[in-house]
């Protein structure tokens, strides 16, 4: 396997996404067509932003957070904050209400 790295050693993808953030914080993390790339500086800065956001609200590694972003670079950087503090679900940002999301029914959902 002749230029692949072993990435065994890292706990989890935050972990690599830290290290990367400081080895070459100016490369590109994130590409989306018709937006500016996001480099691994400013998203591990913005993963910590939502972080500090979710732990201000009281919301921890128990907790459960789904998430209605439209697919693109937001959503990536969204999922893995909440990712890194509790659980997270991407629910399909196209449904109507909170009622049609399928496993939502019966929750303490806001719209």
């Amino acid at each position: 396997m002749t230029g692949l790295r072993n990435y065994s050693h890292y706990l989890s993808l935050h972990h690599l996404l830290e290290s990367q953030s400081a080895r070459i914080p100016q490369a590109v993390a994130i590409a989306a067509q018709g937006r500016p790339p996001v480099t691994y500086s400013r998203l591990i800065s913005e993963v910590y932003n939502v972080v500090r956001t979710l732990k201000a609200m009281g919301i921890g590694r128990n907790d459960r957070v789904a998430l209605t972003i439209p697919e693109g670079p937001e959503l990536a950087v969204t999922f893995l904050g909440v990712a890194a503090r509790a659980t997270c679900a991407p629910l399909n940002p196209t449904y109507k209400s909170n009622h049609e999301r399928p496993g939502v029914n019966g929750t303490n959902s806001v719209d």
